[in-house]
């Protein structure tokens, strides 16, 4: 299962990528909206400087070059705009993609889990399985050894015997229930 743990260290970076492009879209994010304010208050003082209400107060000249860069900076607001929604569709596209991306994570480390569990389970259990199969076989042995000296004797091995495998396959049914029931599950989902 050494394939699994590679698989949820692939998708841990690509998840810390994710995260990174969006702090720096962040980031520019601040940086743009930092210049659409700067836009607007020099749009707005230089729009103050030619106001028509003050040409009525005070003797000056409406300046066409300010009309001019007034323009420029409407159109580069208007540009900074959209390029700070566009930004803002990226971020969004981002958190999207990295929660979806965690709940894969989350998934994978659970199943990676739960097959490391049953995995140490079956070692287990194989390990008693086989004790308890030699047993079992020494024990036909001495039964096999034993039917021509005491078949009584025999007998009563071999009743033994066959609680012990009636007992052995009872335990098992107990412990591999649950994981056949998540199978019979995993079966029907599909």
């Amino acid at each position: 299962m050494f394939e699994n743990n590679i698989v949820i260290n692939y998708l841990e970076k690509y998840s810390d990528l994710l995260l990174e492009e969006k702090i720096n879209l962040q980031a520019q994010q601040k940086n743009i909206e930092q210049e659409i304010k700067e836009t607007v208050a020099f749009r707005k003082l230089l729009e103050e400087k030619n106001d028509s209400s003050f040409e009525i107060f005070t003797p000056h000249i409406v300046n066409s070059k300010n009309k001019e860069e007034i323009k420029k900076l409407e159109q580069q607001e208007e540009k900074k705009k959209l390029e700070l929604q566009e930004i803002l569709e990226q971020i969004e596209q981002q958190e999207e993609k990295y929660e979806e991306l965690a709940v894969v994570i989350k998934q994978a480390k659970q199943d990676y889990a739960n097959h490391q569990e049953k995995s140490s389970l079956q070692n287990s259990l194989d390990e008693i399985v086989y004790k308890r199969l030699e047993q079992f076989i020494t024990k036909i042995d001495l039964c096999s050894n034993l039917l021509n000296l005491d078949s009584m004797r025999c007998k009563i091995e071999l009743d033994n015997m066959k609680k012990s495998v009636l007992d052995m396959q009872h335990e098992l049914q107990k412990v591999f229930q649950p994981y056949n029931t998540i199978k019979n599950n995993d079966a029907r989902k599909k």
